[in-house]
């Protein structure tokens, strides 16, 4: 029969060093000089720590903008490079005025003028109100960065409107989008049975929205609209250098919100209306 454990019998018990270790038992004297070496280690570990955390941790990689730049982690830094952003802006803003006023008529460049003026009291309308909606609001307003990075997005929004304004790029006819650059779009969309169109804006510091939309009666350079209700609202069309609506408005207060506008003057910056349903 094959051997199991219960047949192997030990003639005495074997102690763990025996079973491992031909050499004589350690004495008390060598037992000591090991714990004193034990000791020393963990002095010289706990020596290296101390030393470790001493020394000046590593200086943390700054966050990066969008372009790459590293963003600068004082508040002062962060308001001086939004200032420069809006200076770049208004540097092109100005130059593409200069460029304009060799290309087009004198009659034309005094009505740029015009809109220029009333494009700064809302610019700087606009601006001046961004940081009491930000948390960063208990800084004066040249201290903002908020402030700074409006000036920005609205000049740079003007650029686009000088664009829109000269008619380049967009072909002609009356159908298309329109926008005043305040907020407010216009589309159009000429059918059998009149001029289809959705006028939706949002104006002001409070973004208050307003919308109407319906069928106008085109008349010429014209195109008029007028409610169902009696007491309703009434759009006039007026098109002009083939790119241009100037609309006016009456009785339109219950079509948005506090200070909701709709007149003013669009700039057709597409040639494609997307409306759904018959072009009947």
């Amino acid at each position: 029969m094959p051997e199991t454990g219960s047949n192997i019998v030990a003639s005495k018990p074997l102690s763990s060093h025996s079973l491992f270790s031909t050499q004589p038992h350690p004495t008390r004297e060598t037992y000591k000089n090991r714990i004193h070496a034990c000791l020393a280690l963990v002095m010289l570990a706990l020596a290296a720590l101390t030393a470790n955390s001493a020394m000046p941790a590593p200086a943390q990689a700054e966050a990066q903008d969008a372009e790459g730049n590293n963003e600068p982690n004082n508040h002062a830094e962060k308001v001086a490079r939004a200032k420069k952003r809006w200076r770049e802006a208004d540097s092109m803003l100005n130059a593409k005025y200069e460029l304009l006023r060799k290309e087009v008529s004198p009659e034309r460049f005094t009505e740029l003028r015009q809109l220029q003026k009333k494009w700064l009291e809302y610019r700087d309308f606009m601006a001046k109100y961004q940081p009491s909606w930000m948390p960063e609001s208990k800084f004066p307003l040249e201290q903002s960065i908020d402030y700074w990075d409006s000036m920005e997005e609205l000049t740079r929004t003007r650029l686009e409107f000088l664009q829109a304004w000269l008619g380049k790029g967009v072909e002609p006819g009356i159908t298309g989008i329109y926008q005043d650059f305040e907020g407010g779009t216009l589309t159009l969309k000429q059918t059998v049975k009149g001029l289809k169109f959705l006028l939706e804006v949002v104006r002001g510091r409070n973004a208050h929205t307003g919308e109407i939309s319906g069928m106008a009666r085109v008349e010429g350079q014209n195109a008029f609209f007028a409610d169902s209700e009696p007491s309703a609202g009434k759009l006039t069309f007026n098109f002009v250098n083939g790119h241009e609506v100037k609309l006016e408005e009456e009785n339109t207060g219950s079509y948005g919100g506090t200070g909701v506008y709709f007149g003013g003057e669009y700039f057709k910056v597409n040639s494609m209306a997307n409306f759904q349903g018959e072009d009947q």
